[in-house]
């Protein structure tokens, strides 16, 4: 790591440690073909929310940890669909886009057709296991956290 300079404020310790992850994931064994299959049909749900949520549950119907989540991610749109005074629309997309690698949980976008699906407005989202893997271990909590972007909002409305 000589002659590296830290981007981001990681030092090349930090640096290493990530490398070192990186090798061991790369090491790990493969996936068995009903498990490439299980993920290949997750990451093709691309639905509004409550469509999502039915095709996910039929992707493992006997899968109690997944059901558990999925109870939960129903609770949670009750809560947003009561409280919502709109009715934008939303979508959930299950590929990923862009290098999200901090987050652990829910990620949201806020995208404008006038802007593209690569510019979006907005985007934020869950990274409970953060503080854990910054502090070594110790700590733990939820977090959430996002960005706007104003310019672009105001790019689209011309405002």
């Amino acid at each position: 790591l000589s002659g590296i300079t830290p981007v981001g404020g990681r030092s090349a310790g930090e640096i290493a440690a990530r490398l070192v992850r990186r090798s061991e994931t790369a090491r790990a064994p493969s996936l068995s073909p009903d498990q490439a299959d299980a993920i290949r049909a997750f990451l093709t749900v691309r639905a509004a929310p409550r469509a999502a949520l039915e095709q996910l549950g039929r992707l493992a119907p006997k899968a109690a940890g997944l059901q558990a989540r999925l109870a939960d991610w129903a609770r949670r749109l009750d809560r947003i669909e009561a409280a919502s005074a709109g009715s934008a629309a939303a979508t959930f997309d299950a590929a990923p886009r862009g290098d999200f690698a901090y987050y652990d949980g829910l990620v949201v976008e806020v995208l404008s057709d006038a802007l593209g699906p690569d510019r979006p407005l907005a985007a934020g989202g869950r990274y409970d296991g953060l503080q854990a893997r910054l502090s070594g271990g110790a700590g733990g909590g939820s977090a959430l956290g996002g960005m706007v972007r104003p310019g672009r909002a105001i790019a689209e409305t011309g405002r």
